[in-house]
């Protein structure tokens, strides 16, 4: 007799209970595994589960057990109102990461200027600013193997109010080599220093890409360089937005400070009250 599948997704939540897991991904795995969502989800919910989709279902979910992050296994994760195409080659977009989006979005002007999302990975932040503005957002990134996820999302999602352009190269390589100078700049790096692998969940460890997390110097390296280098992209009075580790706000303030003293550097909490965003205004003198 085939069991319902509010059945299978009761049984599923004990067992991720059992592996010290968050049980409510057995709804989201079911979610998205089948694209039911909202009305279509609470009248599927006693609806039978046939047996092609309880082994599909359970193998999915075997792969969550064993510490598969489940945006992995269904190949894909909600952002900021869309659905983005997810791999091993590009990091999980975050909910704090959505308030880095909002935040641009309430601060620039929707038009007429020129953003450059470095290290853009799965491409939500650049193609999120792109949906909501017609402005002109370049993308880049040092891999191609996560430049061509973002060409992907692009691809399906294709409601770009402006122009997107992809860039391959680490930093702002790219921008020099093509003499691309641009009013905002965003990025949202690796930041995780070696030393934090302790308090890091084991699903990110073992299956996000290292290279898009950790960075030398307490995280701080790719912070640096940007800043030391702002002369070389960045229009004189153009604007930069950093998504930042818990622990970084006021060693990066006083480093941007000593590198730029006239810059007001501005740091925001997150929705859990830690320090995540860095944006500031930059002058040349």
């Amino acid at each position: 007799m085939r069991v319902s599948n509010q059945s299978v997704m009761l049984q599923a939540e004990k067992q991720l209970r059992g592996h010290g897991l968050e049980p409510r991904i057995a709804t989201l795995l079911f979610q998205d595994m089948f694209k039911l969502y909202n009305v279509e989800y609470t009248l599927a919910l006693s609806e039978p589960m046939n047996v092609a989709q309880k082994d599909l279902y359970e193998t999915s979910l075997k792969r969550v057990l064993n510490g598969e992050p489940y945006q992995y296994v269904v190949g894909f994760a909600h952002f900021y109102d869309e659905t983005f195409i997810v791999n091993e080659d590009v990091l999980i977009p975050r909910f704090e990461t959505e308030e880095l989006v909002a935040l641009i979005l309430e601060q620039e002007p929707l038009e007429g200027i020129t953003i450059a999302d470095i290290g853009t990975g799965s491409g939500a932040i650049g193609l999120s600013l792109a949906k909501h503005s017609k402005n002109h957002i370049y993308m880049s990134d040092k891999f191609q193997n996560a430049l061509s996820v973002a060409e992907k999302n692009k691809n399906i999602l294709n409601e770009n109010n402006g122009p997107v352009d992809y860039l391959l190269g680490d930093i702002f390589e790219p921008y020099i080599n093509y003499n691309i100078n641009v009013d905002v700049l965003v990025s949202n790096p690796p930041y995780i220093d070696r030393s934090e692998v302790d308090v890091m969940s084991e699903d990110t460890f073992n299956y996000e890409p290292h290279s898009a997390l950790f960075a030398e110097d307490d995280g701080l390296i790719y912070y640096k360089h940007m800043v030391s280098n702002l002369d070389k992209i960045l229009n004189v009075g153009g604007r930069v937005y950093f998504e930042i580790g818990y622990r970084q706000g006021c060693v990066l303030r006083e480093y941007i400070q000593s590198v730029w003293p006239s810059v007001d550097v501005k740091i925001i909490k997150d929705i859990n009250n830690h320090d995540r965003i860095i944006y500031f205004q930059w002058e040349a003198l």
